[in-house]
């Protein structure tokens, strides 16, 4: 994926589910791509969608913490996403 990784984010009560992971590409421009766990059966393969606002973004990644998601880690650029969104 081409860009900035911000943050992954996991369910740690479902590894099964895979990881999401959310790139800044440009200042308006943003994606959030799922990767399946290597270990699934399913030969699912990576799918990203793509955002055009910081607002969009934060909705999104607000949805999958409502799902039980949580954020992995704890880099600046997560520091500045979660601070930026109120996450």
């Amino acid at each position: 994926m081409n860009g900035h990784l911000l943050l992954t984010l996991v369910d740690h009560a479902k590894p099964f589910k895979g990881t999401w992971q959310i790139y800044q590409q440009g200042d308006s421009l943003f994606s959030a791509c799922h990767s399946p766990a290597p270990m699934a059966e399913s030969a699912e393969a990576s799918s990203c969608q793509a955002f055009t606002t910081n607002q969009q973004v934060c909705r999104f990644t607000e949805l999958l913490q409502f799902y039980g998601w949580s954020i992995d880690g704890q880099t600046p650029e997560t520091l500045g996403f979660r601070q930026g969104c109120s996450l």
